[in-house]
């Protein structure tokens, strides 16, 4: 269609691509307009690219949280192992030291979670932040501007569990899998899930084509298990307390659209850490 309004100068189609010009970036149109072919090798390089930069981008985010708890803690042992996990991960000394800075900067911010509602869809926010109430009227204006409203404490938290997870990547091939599974039930784990890993994410932490591995713990034997596997040779590369909810909300198209434009108005927050939702996401019904 787009190439056909270049061509055709047709007003309808015209509007279709100054439309599309406004949400799309100028090379993708020079692509679609050249009529290159998907499998071309600036394609697949820039696909490619995108990967490694989410891989990226994920592992960045992960290690800043773990710097981030460490320094809120003021535990200087585990500041100094959660920047010695991040170097070993590949995390650059410049994005170490930025993360540590901004988390000492944010250390006397105070930890706040609210809960909110969309139709049958819940919400938790999880904030840092020096002044409740503005943050508070930013998150129900980030609900509200989707049909979402802004709830007393218990409106939300009804549908989820609170639990530990740790996440371990295993090379596929290597069998550590099934050690590790063995590992986690003989600690006392509430679960263990084996998906396949991120590819780019698995290269870059030596893991080759990763099994991602999943377990789960009641919170506050977290700690107590992940030492358990630890021992068995088996550490982490993510560990973290989650809302997980007790069944996965099915919903129609529309409001699923409505509920991903309140995800995204609400993580674009400032003082917003973590949104957890009961939403089966890319699964509507109708």
């Amino acid at each position: 269609k787009w190439t056909e309004a270049l061509s055709s100068g047709h007003s309808a189609q015209m509007n279709l691509l100054a439309h599309g010009l406004k949400r799309y970036p100028m090379r993708e149109w020079a692509l679609c307009a050249r009529g290159l072919a998907g499998h071309s090798k600036w394609h697949n390089t820039r696909h490619r690219k995108a990967r490694q930069d989410s891989a990226r981008g994920a592992l960045y985010d992960r290690m800043g949280k773990e710097l981030r708890t460490a320094v809120i803690s003021k535990d200087e042992a585990a500041i100094a192992d959660a920047t010695a996990k991040a170097k070993k991960a590949g995390v650059p000394k410049e994005v170490i030291e930025k993360a540590v800075q901004r988390s000492r900067d944010r250390a006397s911010l105070e930890s706040v979670t609210y809960e909110g509602t969309l139709g049958s869809a819940c919400f938790i926010i999880e904030t840092l932040t020096e002044k409740r109430t503005r943050t508070a009227a930013d998150v129900r204006a980030a609900l509200k501007e989707s049909g979402g409203v802004l709830g007393a404490d218990g409106c939300a938290s009804w549908a989820f569990r609170r639990m530990g997870l740790l996440q371990y990547d295993v090379p596929a091939s290597s069998g550590g899998a099934e050690a590790l599974l063995e590992a986690a039930m003989d600690a006392g784990a509430e679960d263990v899930d084996e998906r396949e890993g991120d590819e780019e994410a698995g290269r870059e932490r030596g893991a080759g084509d990763a099994l991602r591995v999943d377990v789960w713990t009641e919170t506050e034997q977290l700690s107590s298990i992940r030492e358990t596997i630890s021992r068995h040779g088996h550490d982490p590369s993510d560990e973290q307390l989650v809302y997980l909810p007790t069944e996965a909300l099915q919903l129609d198209e529309h409001s699923l659209h409505s509920v991903e434009c309140a995800l995204e108005a609400l993580e674009a927050l400032d003082d917003v850490e973590e949104v957890w939702h009961n939403v089966a996401m890319g699964t509507a019904n109708g």
